[in-house]
């Protein structure tokens, strides 16, 4: 049977068998499909298990995971599932504090000796890496979970656990059918002939808008471009504006100098005509000037 059925993984250490097998008979007498390693379906024989155990863990879409004192430090593939699980984007992962409390989960001096057995695995062992491992741990200590109390019984706790489970479950299907629901309603609307056309005549509409816009910061970018240059001119050439009638362009002409200096004049911000003279190397070069109306 393919693994990828079991929509939720129960990680936990070999001290809970007993625990996490009557929670795997709960689960699947509410409909549920979890991944158990007591399950021929979930671990069939003659197959390799390390392989079958990490892909489960990894397209699960619920994570129980079983905390216990010895979920640290009895066995290496608790902590080896649960490293897959938090790797694993969109998994939701529920803590299950049942033979260790939230408050000693957290306490500084035993997860120390945690820290010291898992630096002694990794030694034989390249696939344990310690800051991989201490980050998990922090995963874990964001995620809302579930303590035991002894007071209410291990019969009322799973009872509370499947039922969390199952509402957990059920929003997630209604979350992926809403999801599917407003993709199939797109793709119809694609299929529709108003639909395209609509939306074609909305795209061009907003092209001509972008083109309006860019042609209009062109057009200020030239009218700069051309004030600074003239006033560049003025400075260059010692220029002395005066007012008289113009034309588009600049003429420099003179007797005995062959060159001749045209100005653009298009860009100019004021519609008062200027004449403008010049003095280089003796000889006086007129220069006239028209402002363009248009600017």
């Amino acid at each position: 049977m393919d693994i990828r059925r079991h929509n939720i993984f129960l990680s936990h250490s070999g001290s809970q068998k007993d625990f996490v097998e009557q929670l795997c008979e709960d689960l699947e007498r509410a409909k549920q499909s979890p991944f158990f390693d007591k399950r021929p379906h979930s671990l069939p024989k003659g197959e390799e298990f390390a392989p079958l155990i990490f892909t489960a863990a990894q397209e699960c879409e619920l994570a129980v995971v079983v905390l216990s004192e010895e979920y640290f430090t009895r066995s290496k593939w608790p902590m080896l599932e649960l490293v897959r699980i938090v790797q694993s984007p969109g998994c939701l992962i529920l803590p299950l504090f049942y033979r260790l409390s939230c408050k000693e989960f957290k306490k500084p001096k035993r997860r120390e000796r945690w820290f010291q057995v898992w630096d002694e695995w990794s030694k034989s062992d390249d696939r344990i890496s310690l800051d991989v491992w201490k980050n998990s741990l922090r995963e874990l200590e964001g995620r809302n979970g579930m303590e035991y109390v002894k007071a209410i019984g291990e019969v009322s706790y799973r009872k509370d656990i499947v039922a969390t489970i199952c509402g957990l479950m059920q929003r997630r299907s209604q979350e992926e059918g809403a999801a599917a629901a407003a993709s199939d309603e797109y793709e119809n609307d694609l299929q529709q002939p108003g639909f395209t056309t609509a939306t074609s005549r909305l795209n061009r509409r907003a092209f001509a808008c972008l083109r309006s816009t860019l042609l209009l910061i062109l057009r200020q970018v030239v009218i700069s471009l051309s004030t600074f240059l003239l006033l560049v001119g003025y400075d260059h050439y010692n220029l002395d504006p005066r007012a008289s009638p113009s034309h588009d362009l600049c003429h420099c002409s003179h007797d005995s100098d062959p060159q001749s200096l045209s100005i653009l004049s298009t860009g100019l911000m004021t519609s008062r005509p200027a004449k403008l003279k010049m003095k280089k190397s003796g000889i006086s070069h007129a220069v006239t000037i028209r402002r363009s109306n248009e600017t």
